[in-house]
């Protein structure tokens, strides 16, 4: 995995859809190496301007359900 400064110097280089196409591509190379679907569960807690509970920023047991319940489904 590149360091974090080589993965914002790549979106910088790119204009349209890079921060999309960058993310894409990394979640296809760790799929590829583990051998397993890989499901990015992101938030908005970056964001600086919004005051977020923490409990709504980590994953829960009906989040972890859904997701497993939408693996079994093989819906895409």
């Amino acid at each position: 995995m590149p360091a974090r400064n080589s993965i914002a110097a790549e979106i910088t280089k790119r204009q349209q859809r890079a921060t999309d196409d960058v993310r894409r591509r990394f979640l296809k190379q760790l799929s590829n190496f583990t051998g397993n679907d890989t499901i990015l569960y992101s938030t908005a807690f970056t964001s600086g301007s919004k005051q977020i509970p923490a409990y709504a920023l980590s994953v829960s047991m009906p989040d972890l359900q859904g997701f497993m319940a939408w693996q079994e489904l093989g819906l895409t």
